[in-house]
């Protein structure tokens, strides 16, 4: 039985990017500018992932990216139609903050003197076409 392989695409307002989450191992990532594409699904074909299960983040917390580089509106029924399985759509700063709960004290900065302690709260910032920060 054939496992099925998951996409995963963080939704900039310049980029997307994009890996496959297969086996335990992330393989496959890639930054695709988004004003070369009219749509989002487009550029997930040009990504060339075949229909699986698709976790989508995106900066903010609504999937509609008016910039100048980046003019999509990303509905879950285009995908589903084009045989995805798509997972709730998250802020992409959110899912980031949830990953950084499984990072150990050497995967830190601490901002003021000590190691940081494992309860502590934790920031992340993210220049992009934007600031992105989370708390956790």
């Amino acid at each position: 039985m054939k496992k099925d392989v998951i996409v995963l695409a963080d939704i900039g307002g310049t980029h997307a990017r994009f890996a496959r989450f297969q086996g335990g191992r992330m393989e496959g990532a890639q930054k695709l500018r988004a004003g070369d594409y009219p749509s989002f699904l487009a550029c997930l074909e040009a990504y060339g992932g075949a229909p699986g299960s698709l976790y989508v983040a995106a900066a903010g917390n609504r999937l509609r990216k008016p910039n100048q580089y980046n003019h999509w509106i990303v509905e879950r029924e285009p995908l589903e139609q084009a045989g995805w399985r798509v997972a709730p759509f998250v802020n992409d700063f959110r899912a980031s903050a949830q990953g950084i709960v499984a990072l150990d004290a050497a995967g830190l900065t601490a901002l003021r003197p000590g190691l940081p302690a494992p309860d502590q709260p934790r920031a992340l910032l993210g220049p992009g076409t934007g600031l992105g920060l989370a708390y956790i």
